[in-house]
């Protein structure tokens, strides 16, 4: 007898969705409200353009847009047709756009006209390799029926190519199936507490987190409510107005939240009843500050875009047992319910619980591999599907996981990653400066900053206004140092690196964790 296989795939699952729940509401922003039904016409509107377009099964379609219903509606459209979808964080600089694009092979933009003028007027794509569709989608008349699914697809076919930077200074590609991504989504449900009834206000990017938390909340049948970009008034008044439930935040999202909420009260936010929250640790004793506004709200989320979001998850009832036992408040919680942990010494090793090591990471939804790279798909990723995360840390008898340190050169800034070997790159174009180290140093808003250590060349002298004014040109914005110090020499290890833990100390000292 064959055992029948199921294949996941996610153009059925967003199908289903948009079928089952007709005029209830999907997306909110900007005063305008999309149902179900909208958003399916309007995604029919998307996929007619792209498959006119050329666009078919295994395309590479770049999607370019800010935070706004419409995204949706493409996001969508390119999942129907089996098309390969290329995030972008329209923060990025132009350079690095165009190193994407022609990495990803893409051929078709989905894009706002203001991004793609910004990419082409520094000269570094020609116009004539891309179709730019129009990305305000405006239909005559509501279809009569959701559109279907491209045909024989593949559970194992490439569905999307997430950038993330690069310990060599090229962002690298992290490739994941239509596999990895729908059971991706089902664990952001589930870990999430995503439900049905919920009014989920996301204000991070899309191309990002809140893309897949947002995707999961259209699979459940949640109302999304899209902000551009996170403002604390307009929080409080959407929370206030619309009683909202669920909300994604980084820590200096939510630190500002709370010192406004512990100002004007925290009366808007009484709503909430999740607030999920990662890509940095949140400082314990602001944890307690919002466990006491808001209570039982918070959870935590580790993991990396190589396994999105949940290798560990900090429960509500964990971040309250941290009221009595700080401890856990430092902890990143336990494995998630669809992933394993272990920790390995640098031979490859297991240590023992309590052991100190490099947190490896597995579940269903781990990527594929790094597009065109074996590589580092090689260095990250073994044969039975365990990735190296980087990270360093422990689990503990309970198999909860306390991070210290990180093995790769990265900054998580206001909850974005920063990837020290980018920056430096950009420093080291100076004709000023001839060497440069970039690390991350305590910041009580941002977690970690951005602060770049030079060395200027003999008979130079190094503006640091200028150093910094030269990075903007050249990277995103939250990459840029928050601080330039120049020094006579970088020190270097035995091996002849330049020693970043020593830069570090002056700043971190010897705390149990060099992570905030």
């Amino acid at each position: 007898m064959t055992t029948p296989t199921w294949q996941p795939l996610l153009g059925t699952a967003y199908r289903n969705a948009l079928l089952a729940n007709g005029d209830r509401p999907a997306v909110s922003c900007a005063g305008r409200t999309w149902t179900y039904a909208d958003l399916a016409a309007k995604t029919g509107q998307a996929s007619r353009s792209l498959s006119s377009a050329g666009v078919g099964r295994g395309d590479r379609v770049a999607l370019m847009m800010r935070n706004k219903p419409d995204y949706f509606a493409w996001d969508i459209a390119i999942a129907l047709l089996g098309a390969v979808k290329v995030p972008f964080n329209t923060a990025l600089a132009a350079p690095q756009m165009d190193h994407m694009l022609a990495h990803a092979e893409v051929e078709t933009i989905v894009a706002d006209p203001d991004l793609v003028e910004t990419l082409w007027a520094n000269g570094t794509s020609d116009p004539a390799l891309y179709v730019v569709l129009p990305a305000v989608i405006e239909p005559t008349g509501r279809e009569a029926q959701v559109p279907e699914p491209v045909r024989g697809l593949d559970a194992d076919d490439l569905s999307v190519i997430y950038y993330t930077g690069g310990t060599t200074g090229l962002a690298k590609g992290v490739a994941h199936s239509q596999r990895t991504v729908l059971t991706n989504l089902a664990a952001q449900a589930l870990e999430g507490e995503i439900l049905s009834d919920d009014r989920m206000l996301l204000t991070t990017p899309l191309s990002h987190a809140a893309g897949l938390f947002a995707a999961a909340g259209l699979l459940r049948g949640a109302h999304l409510y899209v902000e551009e970009s996170f403002s604390v008034p307009r929080v409080m008044e959407l929370c206030a107005d619309e009683a909202i439930t669920w909300t994604f935040a980084v820590p200096t999202m939510i630190y500002r939240l709370l010192d406004q909420a512990q100002q004007s009260g925290a009366g808007p936010l009484m709503s909430l009843r999740t607030v999920v929250y990662g890509a940095a640790p949140m400082m314990p004793q602001r944890l307690r500050e919002g466990l006491d506004l808001l209570g039982p709200v918070f959870i935590q989320l580790y993991g990396q875009t190589e396994c999105p979001n949940w290798g560990t998850r900090l429960s509500k009832d964990a971040h309250q047992r941290g009221l009595l036992d700080e401890r856990l408040l430092k902890s990143c919680g336990a494995a998630a319910t669809l992933a394993e942990i272990r920790i390995i010494d640098p031979e490859g090793r297991e240590v023992p619980t309590g052991g100190v090591g490099e947190i490896c990471l597995r579940s269903p939804y781990t990527m594929l591999g790094y597009h065109k790279n074996p590589e580092a798909t090689a260095a990250r990723l073994t044969d039975d599907g365990w990735l190296s995360t980087g990270d360093i840390g422990y689990v503990d008898p309970h198999g909860f996981v306390f991070l210290q340190d990180r093995n790769a050169d990265m900054i998580i800034s206001g909850g974005l990653n920063v990837y020290s070997t980018e920056v430096e790159r950009a420093l080291l174009e100076s004709p000023a400066i001839s060497q440069a180290a970039v690390i991350g140093i305590p910041d009580a808003d941002w977690g970690e900053a951005v602060h770049a250590l030079v060395v200027a060349k003999p008979g130079m002298v190094v503006d640091s206004l200028s150093v910094l004014a030269d990075c903007a040109n050249k990277l995103a914005k939250y990459q840029v140092p928050k601080t330039v110090e120049v020094v006579d020499e970088l020190p270097t290890t035995p091996f002849g690196k330049i020693d970043k833990k020593l830069l570090r100390e002056p700043h971190w000292g010897t705390g149990e964790r060099q992570i905030n």
